[in-house]
């Protein structure tokens, strides 16, 4: 005879994994948007991520979106602001991407403060964004 009980595997979510959980899921869907070329939608997805689920990658997209003027006017003191939101949540990518900016703006000190063992977000097809 068969034992559910055996076989069964159940785990426990903390509401917090869930909350994580469907954070990464509209992160996902806002990818998509922008893969689809549909950047003012995908920018209010990373915005709502970010603001209502705090999703740290969310951030950093936006830091991108504002440190490169994608779909929006460029502005380097949002960059800052989305990627410091980003680094502060434990973004790798934040933290790399801060480095970068301070870097390629001569300020090494701050550069070298945020740096960390992580590939540069590359905004590439893989990652699921297209200039």
């Amino acid at each position: 005879m068969f034992n559910i009980d055996k076989k069964w595997k159940y785990k426990e979510t903390s509401s917090s994994e869930i909350e994580k959980m469907v954070g990464e899921w509209w992160r996902k869907r806002g990818i998509d948007e922008w893969k689809n070329g549909r950047i003012k939608e995908a920018i209010s997805i990373f915005i709502d991520n970010a603001q209502y689920r705090n999703n740290p990658r969310s951030y950093t997209y936006l830091g991108y979106i504002y440190q490169f003027g994608i779909g929006i006017e460029r502005n380097d003191k949002r960059a800052v602001f989305f990627y410091k939101k980003g680094h502060d949540r434990g973004d790798r990518k934040a933290s790399t991407m801060l480095s970068i900016f301070y870097f390629t703006t001569g300020d090494i000190k701050k550069s070298n403060w945020y740096k960390v063992d992580e590939k540069p977000l590359l905004m590439s097809e893989e990652e699921g964004f297209s200039s």
